[in-house]
């Protein structure tokens, strides 16, 4: 069987991982379509304030209809030239416990609260469920769920300031600007 870049997650939960499922199409010998792998979605990182898993990878574009490998399930950034496909569910930011700063600067403190971070790749972000903030340097927009974000590289962070988690789905595609050194430094959460 030949297996196709698509797949569905099917989630049981409202914290988007429990009973969460990865199915693969594919082909037979006979040119019949099918699902050729029906796998549970594994967890690639857990804390109790983020959870995320790689749903699926390509290594390169085009992708190859054959590959399902995901040697780098824990790593957030795709390999140079790549793609990963990401569900994240954050917890209420209540249920948050960072450790103390030291640093009293209120707009510091806002960004270490939003985990400002910034990857090498462009990201298609749709919300699932929930209610959820993308922050920017200059400011923060309420994310309700269809609602999809374009995140071209940017200094960002994510603040859910509801009392129920906050899951959402991401495309990332490696950019022109994505470097080895990026993806290596990637490889734990």
């Amino acid at each position: 069987m030949v297996a196709h870049s698509l797949c569905a997650v099917m989630t049981g939960t409202a914290d988007g991982f429990e009973g969460a499922r990865v199915l693969v199409t594919g082909t037979d010998q006979n040119g019949r379509s099918g699902i050729i792998e029906d796998r549970p979605c594994a967890i690639g990182h857990a804390s109790p304030s983020v959870r995320f898993s790689v749903i699926w990878e390509s290594h390169s574009l085009p992708a190859r209809e054959d590959d399902r490998s995901l040697a780098h399930a824990n790593a957030i950034v795709p390999e140079p030239g790549g793609l990963k496909i990401l569900v994240t569910t954050f917890a209420p930011d209540s249920e948050w416990q960072l450790p103390p700063s030291d640093t009293p600067d209120e707009i510091d403190e806002e960004k270490r609260r939003a985990a400002f971070h910034q990857t090498p790749t462009i990201d298609i972000i749709t919300l699932v469920s929930g209610e959820l903030y993308a922050v920017m340097e200059d400011g923060e927009t309420l994310m309700r769920p269809g609602d999809t974000l374009i995140q071209n590289g940017t200094l960002h962070g994510w603040r859910n300031r509801s009392d129920q988690p906050a899951t959402i789905t991401g495309v990332l595609l490696s950019s022109a600007e994505h470097r080895a050194e990026h993806y290596e430094e990637s490889l734990s959460p």
